[in-house]
């Protein structure tokens, strides 16, 4: 209705999971620049939007931090935080993250909804791609230390974890 190209609609709902806000964002974009084609690299003003509206109030630095953390990974737990975070406790970040509206708890821990973690991790990339680099290295190496688990369990979740982790990769595409 919005005149939104019918090529540009599945990738559109792909990256949006349906979040009317980002619909309505990504379709005010088209009326702006009819002849463009939606990529995060040419709608970095939709990022910028859902960033604030998810995370525009978090001043602490230790909060920010956990949340960018949290983003990059499949589920957090408050050990992978503290390790990513380079911090002996994070249990205070870690139940701040627990109380987040996006933020969904499953049986290994939390994580937060799909578009947030797009749109958070794609900013930090943006933003400050050192710290994004120094926490994803981070998590690499906690789960390859806990792929040399005795627990089967402990080791095939540590894959998983690690999968997810590299899931942009070339060779996993």
């Amino acid at each position: 209705l919005r005149g939104v190209p019918a090529a540009e609609h599945d990738e559109i709902v792909r990256f949006s999971h349906g979040h009317p806000l980002t619909l309505s964002l990504v379709a005010d974009l088209y009326d702006r620049r009819p002849d463009s084609a939606f990529g995060l690299a040419t709608a970095p003003d939709v990022v910028q939007t859902i960033v604030r509206r998810f995370a525009g109030d978090v001043t602490d630095a230790m909060c920010r931090h956990a949340l960018e953390a949290c983003a990059l990974v499949r589920v957090m737990t408050e050990s992978l935080l503290s390790a990513m975070l380079e911090v002996t406790d994070a249990g205070q970040a870690f139940a701040w993250l627990c109380d987040l509206s996006f933020v969904d708890t499953a049986p290994g821990g939390i994580y937060p909804h799909d578009l947030v973690r797009e749109v958070l991790a794609l900013d930090l990339k943006w933003r400050h791609p050192d710290r994004y680099d120094a926490l994803r290295l981070r998590a690499h190496k906690y789960y390859h230390t806990r792929l040399q688990h005795a627990d089967e369990t402990v080791r095939h979740d540590a894959l998983t974890d690690l999968l997810f982790l590299h899931r942009h990769h070339d060779v996993l595409n």
